[in-house]
């Protein structure tokens, strides 16, 4: 063997050895990825979980408000009020008039005209049935305000002071009647004093006519309830819940309520019904999983978006300790390898030199091999 094939031979141990090495790394990259993705997947499935759950509260309260249409007080009620305005000599007249007095009236009085919508009997059946029930049972109210209208616009019932008499010209109304039903975004509701969302209905007789409107307006406390109780895998995992344009509903850190952040990073990387991104928040790479509400049956939903977010650190830390460990473990490798092909490099290179080294009589040796 010559010193040339010596030398071949330690250079094609070292290949191997870096072979084996880049491969090494590459499935760890793999895993990592592989991981990567798994957690994607599992952060879309609970962010579908807790969406659906949402919408279907809605739809379950916009059920239990239309199954009070159908009370025959509640129908006699607005049948009486619709008779009564039919017979004014101006009606348009007397409506406005009325919605001028009620709004200039100061917040902290309310007239003998307003005690009369707030305290008859249908306001009390609402009073007690959706307020006053909800509060009593989970010690929050559920629905912050509820207004009862006939065919004109006009209130009829309503279980708090509202901020004006006349809804014929609000969009709630007007979609209602069109429509039969109209949830709104979230916003801040004057009247009742709370962020929440607003669930409109139209009111029809057993011939199906419209005769007039009901709107309650929902709390955004117990819309997220779901999203307060959801459990975190990791402890850098964070929940958003926005509306579709990029207002904060709810986030399990500190926030602003409808504060925008359609600005930030990880709100510009949302395309598509789901997905999952690697986004930078606050100069920390988070790994965010998000999906688009779908609504519920009949109700469409509001477009809102929930994500979940974690620490790309914490989440990847078993690909990043592996990746690691296999890089000490190459270089030890290496270290070997290189030491023991050194070895035997050595050690071939000294056979061949005592092979070719010359004799006594200044002849180089020669192998004898048996005949």
């Amino acid at each position: 063997m010559s010193a040339t094939m010596g030398k071949k031979l330690f250079i094609g141990f070292i290949v191997v050895v870096l072979l084996m090495v880049v491969l090494a790394v590459y499935l760890t990259e793999v895993s990592q990825r592989s991981l990567q993705q798994t957690v994607g997947t599992h952060s879309i499935l609970l962010a579908e979980e807790m969406l659906d759950r949402i919408n279907h509260d809605i739809y379950i309260k916009i059920e239990e408000l239309q199954l009070h249409l159908k009370d025959d007080s509640l129908q006699n009620i607005i049948r009486h009020s619709n008779r009564k305005f039919e017979n004014l000599d101006s009606l348009q007249e007397y409506v406005n008039q009325k919605d001028r007095e009620w709004v200039q009236t100061p917040k902290d009085q309310i007239t003998p005209f307003m005690q009369v919508l707030i305290h008859n009997e249908l306001s009390n059946h609402l009073r007690r049935e959706l307020v006053e029930f909800y509060n009593n049972k989970y010690g929050y109210k559920l629905f912050g305000e509820i207004i009862v209208t006939n065919k004109y616009g006009a209130n009829v019932a309503q279980t708090g002071r509202s901020s004006d008499y006349r809804q014929d010209d609000e969009t709630w109304w007007q979609i209602a009647r069109d429509t039969g039903l109209y949830v709104s975004d979230i916003a801040y509701d004057v009247s009742a004093g709370i962020y929440a969302v607003s669930i409109s209905v139209k009111i029809e007789d057993e011939n199906g006519d419209f005769i007039g409107a009901i709107k309650a307006v929902l709390a955004v406390k117990d819309i997220v309830r779901t999203v307060e109780i959801a459990s975190k895998k990791y402890k850098s995992t964070e929940i958003k819940l926005t509306t579709k344009d990029g207002k904060l509903i709810y986030a399990t850190k500190v926030f602003k309520i409808l504060e925008d952040v359609s600005g930030q990073e990880y709100f510009k990387n949302i395309k598509g019904a789901n997905g999952s991104f690697i986004a930078k928040e606050g100069g920390i790479k988070r790994l965010y999983s998000y999906t688009r509400s779908a609504g519920y049956r009949d109700f469409a939903g509001l477009g809102w978006i929930l994500l979940v977010g974690h620490d790309v650190a914490e989440v990847l830390q078993p690909a990043f300790m592996l990746k690691n460990r296999m890089i000490v473990a190459s270089l030890v490798l290496i270290l070997l390898s290189m030491v023991v092909a050194s070895f035997f490099y050595v050690f071939i290179s000294k056979a061949e030199a005592q092979i070719h080294r010359p004799d006594c009589f200044g002849q180089q040796k020669r192998r004898i091999y048996p005949a």
